[in-house]
C-alpha cells in the first residue's frame, strides 16, 4: 500500500534533479511524460499563450493535465495559480475558455492542506511567488509538482525560494515533484 500511496500513476519519479538552495544541493524526483498536442478547434484564450495538449479527448493545460492525474488516482489536488496573486492564489480544478479573472475556483476545504500552504507562504516572505503548479495529497503524503515544458522552461528562481521555504517548513524533496513534459512525435 505504501508504495500506490508514493506517487499518482504516471507521475512516477524516473530521475532526479539537482537544485542549489542556498549551498546545499537538493536531489528533487523528475518524471518525464508526454502529451499529444491538441489538434482541435482552438480555445479562445490560452492564458498568453501557454502550450494546450491533449488529455482524455480534451484540450487543457499541462497543468491541469497533471491535476487530473491526481485526481484518476484518487488524490485530492488543485492547481495553485499565483499569477496576480497578492494575498491568495487561485486556486484551480478547470479552465473555462474565458479571460483568467472569470475562472471559477475551487477553493481547498481541508483545513491542514490550507494551513500548510499559509505556513510556507509565511516562510517565504509572505508571498505565494513561486507556489509549485499542483499541490495534491491523498491521507498524510502531500506533493507539490511543478510542470516545466522541456526544452522551453526550467525551475525559477522564485520557485527555488518557494521550495526553500517548504523545506524550512520541514517538507522534504520527497514532497516535491517535476513533471518535465513533451509533446508526443
Amino acid at each position: 500500500m505504501e508504495q500506490e500511496l508514493k506517487w499518482p500513476k504516471l507521475l512516477n519519479p524516473s530521475e532526479k534533479e539537482s537544485i542549489i538552495i542556498e549551498g546545499n544541493n537538493i536531489s528533487i524526483p523528475k518524471c518525464i511524460i508526454q502529451f499529444k498536442k491538441w489538434e482541435g478547434e482552438p480555445i479562445k484564450n490560452d492564458f498568453g499563450g501557454k502550450p494546450i495538449i491533449e488529455w482524455k479527448n480534451s484540450p487543457m493545460f499541462a497543468e491541469l493535465a497533471i491535476f487530473n492525474i491526481c485526481i484518476e488516482c484518487e488524490w485530492e489536488a488543485r492547481w495553485v495559480e499565483v499569477y496576480g496573486a497578492s494575498k491568495a492564489p487561485k486556486i484551480l480544478s478547470s479552465w473555462g475558455d474565458d479571460k483568467y479573472k472569470n475562472q471559477i475556483e475551487n477553493p481547498i476545504e481541508d483545513a491542514s492542506i490550507k494551513k500548510l500552504l499559509f505556513d510556507i507562504y509565511e516562510l517565504n516572505n509572505k508571498s505565494f511567488s513561486g507556489c509549485w503548479d499542483v499541490i495534491a495529497w491523498k491521507e498524510e503524503r502531500i506533493i507539490f509538482a511543478e510542470a516545466k515544458h522541456q526544452k522551453k522552461d526550467k525551475i525559477r528562481n522564485t520557485q527555488m525560494e518557494w521550495l526553500a521555504a517548504g523545506l524550512k517548513y520541514g517538507l522534504n524533496p520527497g514532497n516535491f515533484l517535476i513533471v518535465e513534459w513533451e509533446f508526443n512525435s
